[in-house]
């Protein structure tokens, strides 16, 4: 790392030229503000310790991972801020985007703010909170342009393994996601989130977001489930009042569920409600669930499931 510390304040100048930037707080709290971190082999930041905040960084042209924020597996950290930051051209050596790479990584946190950030051109995910991450909120971050080589599009948001607590509100997300397959690379990615393990409450809240791609690839909003534990089904997503923009004419674009284990909305208390989306023609189908997961189903066949009911305000505008 370029600096190593902890209980510390740095404010202004110019990090580049190391082998990882500036890793701070594994033992303490340690701000961060108006730095910029550039041209680094591994990791551009990482905020490891509780109470530590980044606020107005740029972080851009990193080899690896632009920010990493961790506990201690399986330890948390807490009261961790991620507000005010550009984040681009991370993952410039092109690593496997399933792995700690990309934009930002977020792992065992609780008590997060991520606000007012810009997540541009990064080849992998954008913001990724990964394993017993509750209690946080994610809003006004502008998400868009993450990729990969293999499927056009990468993640702009990733909820894998979180729990309750948890609001990502005012948020805009544009050309993440891709349409290969079925809804494997979203806007927003909901993967094995239980909000009834832990948190302020049990839920997982994903309201007033604004959804967009100018391609019409998209894949929006996505919820999957891979393991056979209970525990690892999403449990408690409630998806409210977002304004989502289908444009393709030929019902790629896509929303919903594309997993076998979802089971029907009551069950887990998953549930799309009030959503607004613009859309070429209303005979189209583009929502997906349960074992539809490579047929999409109607509008009809959506609200029949439970989803976006009349009365919850939902609505469908042509474009």
């Amino acid at each position: 790392m370029g600096i190593t510390t902890a209980n510390t304040t740095f404010k202004g100048g110019k990090w580049q030229n190391f082998t990882s930037g500036i890793g701070v707080g594994t033992v303490g709290a340690a701000i961060l503000e108006d730095i910029e971190v550039t041209n680094m082999f591994n990791v551009g930041m990482a905020l490891m310790g509780t109470n530590s905040r980044a606020t107005r960084c740029h972080i851009n042209s990193i080899g690896s991972l632009g920010i990493l924020s961790a506990g201690s597996s399986p330890a948390n950290i807490s009261n961790i801020t991620i507000e005010y930051c550009k984040v681009s051209n991370c993952n410039t050596r092109h690593l496997a985007t399933g792995i700690d790479s990309g934009a930002v990584k977020i792992l065992f946190v609780n008590d997060q703010t991520v606000s007012y950030n810009w997540i541009d051109a990064n080849y992998g995910n954008g913001l990724w909170w990964d394993t017993r991450c509750y209690d946080l909120l994610v809003e006004e971050n502008v998400v868009e342009n993450q990729f990969n080589n293999i499927e056009d599009w990468q993640d702009g948001i990733v909820l894998e393994e979180i729990n309750g607590g948890t609001i990502v509100r005012h948020n805009a997300l544009f050309n993440n996601g891709s349409t290969s397959g079925d809804l494997g690379f979203s806007q927003l990615a909901v993967s094995r989130s239980n909000a009834t393990l832990r948190g302020a409450t049990a839920e997982i809240l994903i309201t007033k977001n604004l959804f967009d791609c100018t391609d019409g690839r998209e894949a929006h909003i996505g919820l999957f489930n891979s393991s056979a534990d209970p525990n690892l089904f999403c449990k408690g997503i409630q998806v409210i009042d977002n304004d989502i923009s289908m444009r393709h004419a030929t019902a790629t674009s896509k929303v919903g569920s594309s997993t076998t284990t979802i089971d029907a909305p009551a069950t887990y208390n998953n549930f799309f409600l009030g959503n607004k989306y613009h859309v070429t023609s209303l005979s189209l189908s583009m929502w997906h669930w349960d074992t539809t997961m490579f047929t999409p189903v109607s509008w009809a066949s959506w609200q029949a499931l439970g989803h976006d009911s009349d009365a919850s305000g939902a609505t469908r505008v042509v474009i």
